[in-house]
């Protein structure tokens, strides 16, 4: 299958575990193109920390499929090799994800795993022979292979960290060893990736809040009861992007984009908060909210619009993309959520 070409609608999704659901090679890959003059494809974040082959394989219709990308990147295996998932089960999982998106006429992009550190030596074997069948399967099928180990050990060996402490997760410079080999797949190698990263705010951010802690056994809000929600003098105003840096360069990359990510100092310590917000809008219209986060309900206009079930669908802003209706005027937000949310209002599904 040939690579389709990158104009500012085409739509690709980047399905994978926690090092696509954490969102930064999706945001460098854009900025690369953004400073190099070149059209931003539509990214699609599809991650969901702690997943597997088999979870992808089981979400691949709502998360992908229903999107209709012309391109969708694969970044799964760590997973599967942490919880000894037989290869045979892992590359039955693999093929059969690729074999869906060849059938609806979507690219695969194939990445090989990253590397792990000496805390987890034991993954080795494993991880190298998930690479041999991405390498192998991507040639016998035609699909793009993004070869994200080779030169991250390179680096590696020139002595830069491509991993966190963990051994596991990457580092920010391991990102942009990995955006260079992405940049290279999808056919533009002559566009740098970023000296410095600049994450962007994120579009249509709902900004200001007001914010309270939820005290221990507080019964979650229920439609008969958000209409009494009213911000008083114990409420704590929270305007986004939250003006204190974080201490970690990820925790900073999403306090930039605009998301609640330290409730507990800029709020107070809490399993649980409550949110309000007002979006004006100039005439009655539809919107759509995108939400990200810890977030457990959400109220506007006194109807629930969103209530978190028992599925994990990541962390990433954008995770759910729902069609609202807008009055003319002030509508009002409820949130309901755990330790860090993001919410967007914005007039397109991708924005």
């Amino acid at each position: 299958m040939t690579t389709p070409q990158l104009t500012s609608d085409t739509r690709i999704v980047l399905l994978g575990d926690s090092i696509t659901d954490g969102g930064t090679y999706g945001l460098l890959i854009a900025q690369a193109l953004r400073e190099a003059g070149r059209p931003v494809p539509v990214l699609v974040n599809a991650g969901i920390g702690g997943d597997t082959a088999e979870g992808a394989r089981a979400r691949l219709a709502r998360d992908v499929l229903a999107y209709a990308p012309a391109l969708t990147t694969i970044s799964l295996g760590i997973n599967d090799t942490a919880r000894d998932v037989p290869e045979a089960v892992y590359q039955a999982d693999m093929t059969a994800i690729i074999a869906a998106l060849q059938e609806a006429e979507i690219v695969p992009a194939l990445f090989t795993l990253t590397p792990v550190g000496p805390t987890h030596v034991a993954w080795e074997e494993s991880r190298q022979a998930k690479n041999a069948f991405l390498r192998a399967t991507a040639a016998r099928v035609g699909a793009i292979l993004v070869e994200i180990d080779v030169p991250m050990q390179q680096a590696q060996a020139n002595g830069i960290a491509v991993l966190e402490a963990d051994d596991v997760h990457i580092s920010l410079a391991g990102y942009r060893v990995m955006t260079r080999a992405i940049l290279d797949a999808l056919g533009v190698p002559e566009v740098p990736v970023p000296a410095t990263f600049t994450p962007p705010v994120l579009p249509g951010l709902v900004t200001p809040w007001q914010m309270r802690a939820l005290p221990a056994e507080t019964p979650p809000l229920t439609d008969d009861t958000v209409g009494a929600v009213c911000p008083d003098a114990g409420w704590i105003a929270m305007p986004l992007p939250h003006p204190a840096p974080q201490e970690s360069w990820w925790g900073e990359q999403e306090r930039t984009r605009g998301i609640a990510n330290d409730l507990a100092h800029a709020v107070g310590p809490a399993e649980a908060y409550l949110g309000y917000a007002t979006v004006s809008a100039a005439t009655d219209t539809t919107a759509y909210l995108q939400l990200g986060g810890h977030l457990t309900a959400v109220w506007l206009n006194g109807a629930c619009v969103f209530r978190a079930d028992s599925t994990f669908t990541g962390w990433h802003p954008g995770k759910a993309r729902l069609p609202v209706s807008l009055r003319a005027g002030e509508n009002v937000l409820v949130i309901e959520c755990g330790s860090a949310f993001a919410v967007q209002v914005t007039g397109a599904r991708f924005a």
